[in-house]
């Protein structure tokens, strides 16, 4: 849709997007284009969207032929979604917020344009869901995070608990002119691949979860200073010494250095000392 286009909606339903929920259209159909054709859909595809808005993609999605079901949290824009898309029987819509949805909705691909606000949370929340491929758009400080090497500044939870999973390659940047409204910062697209093969069983994720919330507690702090005196793991230091020692690495050491592969051995050897 056009800006030309997505303003007359608005004012067809006595809609203002809403800053509460991080709402600016994608105004260039190219864009959109782009996005759907790097989520690369194959033969079996299911699609979940995630906050739809004003169907700026939905529209483009549908013209796949593979079923989508979207989630949107604001009641005006459910009613524009209805009307537009709900006479195509591919179209399923839910009226939730997808950080509190309830149903395990099944999908192959989540492709979405995410709102800044709560970009992170949803790419969690995402995770839960195993989509095959991600492919989203967020702010483009958000993909640097997520594509992070160990070692730098911007490196932390999400992008190890994403790349536990996912592989994610960052595609294409996109100009904060391309959005009605005009946002402050730019955009990037990503698209993430799930691993075929995961370094960690699949019963020890919460456990991961629970370690690098732990380890980035004090992203200056040691890692045995946080596995001491983190309130989300509490080791006595003994335990600590060990699980650190096991895991090969020095007790001065701190979470921005440790790779995947460190954080999936520290989150084996805590199983293994809370066995009975």
């Amino acid at each position: 849709m056009n800006k030309e286009k997505i303003t007359s909606l608005l004012d067809d339903y006595g809609l203002r997007p809403s800053k509460r929920f991080g709402q600016n259209f994608l105004i260039n159909d190219e864009i959109t284009r782009k996005i759907v054709a790097a989520a690369e859909l194959d033969e079996n595809a299911a699609i979940l969207e995630i906050g739809p808005g004003l169907g700026c993609m939905t529209q483009y999605l549908l013209e796949t032929g593979f079923p989508v079901t979207a989630v949107e949290i604001d009641r005006g824009y459910v009613s524009v979604l209805n009307d537009l898309f709900a006479e195509n029987q591919e179209f399923r819509l839910i009226h939730a917020d997808f950080l509190k949805l309830t149903e395990k909705i099944s999908c192959t691909h989540v492709i979405a344009n995410l709102p800044y606000y709560c970009a992170s949370e949803l790419l969690f929340r995402v995770i839960d869901f195993q989509p095959g491929t991600i492919a989203v758009m967020l702010q483009k400080e958000m993909a640097e995070r997520i594509n992070a090497l160990p070692g730098s500044k911007t490196y932390g939870m999400l992008t190890v608990n994403l790349n536990l999973h996912y592989h994610c390659t960052e595609i294409f940047t996109v100009g904060k002119s391309n959005f009605y409204p005009r946002p402050d910062i730019d955009s990037a697209v990503i698209v993430l691949k799930r691993r075929s093969s995961l370094v960690l069983p699949e019963d020890l994720t919460p456990l991961f979860k629970q370690v690098t919330k732990t380890l980035f507690w004090g992203r200056r702090k040691s890692i045995l200073k946080c596995l001491t005196s983190s309130p989300h793991i509490l080791l006595e230091r003994s335990q600590a010494q060990l699980v650190i020692n096991r895991a090969g690495l020095p007790e001065l050491e701190r979470a921005e250095n440790l790779t995947i592969e460190n954080f999936v051995s520290l989150t084996e050897n805590i199983n293994e000392i809370r066995k009975p």
